[in-house]
């Protein structure tokens, strides 16, 4: 389950921050929002993982799938 930030009206194209534990606040853009949801759907290791994303335009971008792959599964 995906856990958007507050949703802007932005183009996108931000670098995004993913976490555990209801810790994250910020924004992400709907475009942004869209393509994480698109993503995702082509990366198994995303099903059972409950997260947060949100934009974070001072953090180093990695991969989202290696992100959410290096996520712990809900219930564990």
């Amino acid at each position: 389950m995906i856990r958007s930030g507050w949703l802007t009206d932005g183009g996108g194209g931000e670098p995004l921050a993913v976490s555990q534990g209801d810790t994250a606040e910020g924004r992400i853009s709907r475009a942004d929002l869209a393509d994480v949801c698109t993503q995702l759907l082509f990366v198994p290791e995303a099903r059972g993982k409950t997260f947060e994303v949100v934009a974070a335009p001072a953090v180093q971008a990695s991969s989202l799938a290696s992100a959410v792959t290096a996520l712990t599964p809900d219930g564990t």
